[in-house]
């Protein structure tokens, strides 16, 4: 058995599913890599606030506010003096 088995098992998702989600991220990734940056990222849904996902106005890749977060604080130190 296969971790696409495996997890199909453990979370009752259908292969095809987990396989277009699968996709879906390497997508995402693809966008975010290929954009000149940098990005500037706004959030999709205003209102919410735990689970809050950005989406870059450049290049439209999507990244949650963790990702968000240490992206912008190494924007901030590459701009310090050494």
């Amino acid at each position: 058995m296969g971790a696409i088995d495996d997890f199909s098992r453990i979370t009752g998702l259908r292969k095809s599913t987990i396989n277009e989600v699968w996709e879906e991220v390497k997508a995402n990734h693809a966008k975010l890599d290929a954009c000149d940056g940098p990005h500037v990222f706004e959030p999709i849904d205003a209102k919410k606030v735990v689970g809050r996902r950005y989406r870059c106005g450049l290049c439209k890749g999507e990244v949650d506010a963790i990702n968000r977060s240490w992206y912008e604080k190494g924007l901030e130190h590459a701009r310090r003096e050494p």
